[in-house]
């Protein structure tokens, strides 16, 4: 079998590195295990098809650990998580729906329906003091958004009376 070359590329050159040889420790791993990236992903998208949330977050986690701004397994983790926390929750396992909800604000700290998740789980686990500041959070993203849409509407009202409507 021959070796496989990899380019490995310095601040000041670029310099071919075989499989075999000294500079092989040099070799990313990601660049290693790139030939596992399209099964990861085609796996945790038919998951995700099948409504197998565990599993797809199962696929999408290490594929995001080796490229950690893959897209697709970004969107597919949290959507899995999403759909598994809330179907936790729904059947009254709240540690479960915590920590779903807690792994998606790792990757999208914004999002709204997982602090939600979160927020209601630590109500119900009676972690009063943690839900308290979970529904700060909210609030403070609902009024963001209040003053971003009351903005929005004074910038067109000016931009209208500019234009002598």
């Amino acid at each position: 079998m021959a070796p496989i070359v990899s380019a490995v590329k310095f601040s000041h050159t670029t310099r071919l590195v075989g499989t075999r040889s000294v500079g092989h420790s040099l070799v990313s791993s990601s660049m290693r295990q790139a030939p596992q990236l399209p099964p990861l992903a085609e796996r945790g998208v038919e998951d995700l098809k099948a409504e197998r949330w565990a599993e797809a977050a199962a696929n999408f986690r290490p594929l995001l650990r080796i490229v950690p701004d893959h897209k697709e397994a970004k969107t597919g983790l949290v959507k899995a998580l999403a759909r598994d926390g809330w179907r936790a929750r729904r059947a009254g396992e709240h540690l479960e729906a915590l920590q779903a909800a807690d792994e998606i604000l790792t990757v999208q700290p914004e999002n709204f329906s997982a602090s939600r998740l979160r927020a209601s789980s630590l109500l119900s686990l009676k972690r009063y003091e943690e839900a308290v500041v979970a529904l700060e959070v909210l609030r403070a993203y609902l009024q963001s958004k209040s003053n971003v849409a009351s903005a929005e509407k004074a910038m067109a009202a000016a931009a209208s009376a500019a234009e002598g409507g």
